[in-house]
């Protein structure tokens, strides 16, 4: 509007109502819901898509920088991605339509090899741990619940392992 590239009375027009919304990455809660959602409108009664359980957990850790547009977007390309597939298909996390990053993948196979079990077992506990932490935004009764530990031997094993909470 300063350099007179936008005219304030349309500008008025369209600014009227502000929705603020909090970032996906601190509604990890609402990501099924929305791809619930966008697969019923995108898929339509044509063609039935599910996400894996497997799946399903690893858009949950997922950041999502682009927020619901940039899971939108990775819904309808998983989609066209996956449309030769007989119908009803489960989206299995090899069906993902975008590198996602290395996020929320455990210890390499490589690297568990040359670890003892134990050494082996406390890095996967612990990866596992952060990443149940992160997918649930710190809500440590959610982590116990999904964990099926109790809070106390949750808060232990976080201990025993060296997790930091922020």
């Amino acid at each position: 509007m300063k350099k007179g590239n936008f005219l304030k009375r349309l500008y008025d027009r369209i600014s009227t109502d502000n929705i603020k919304t909090s970032p996906l990455i601190e509604r990890r809660e609402d990501i099924l819901p929305i791809l619930n959602h966008y697969l019923n409108n995108i898929s339509g009664s044509s063609k039935n898509f599910i996400f894996s359980k497997s799946a399903i957990t690893k858009l949950q850790m997922y950041d999502w920088p682009g927020n619901i547009s940039q899971l939108i977007n990775y819904v309808e390309k998983s989609l066209i991605l996956n449309q030769d597939k007989d119908s009803p298909y489960e989206l299995e996390v090899d069906d993902l339509a975008l590198q996602m990053g290395d996020d929320t993948a455990t210890i390499s196979s490589n690297q568990s090899l040359e670890l003892s079990l134990k050494d082996a077992r406390s890095e996967f506990e612990k990866e596992y741990l952060v990443s149940q932490i992160k997918r649930f935004n710190g809500n440590m009764s959610k982590v116990s619940e999904f964990t099926g530990m109790e809070r106390t031997a949750l808060y232990r094993k976080i201990k025993s392992l060296n997790i930091k909470i922020d």
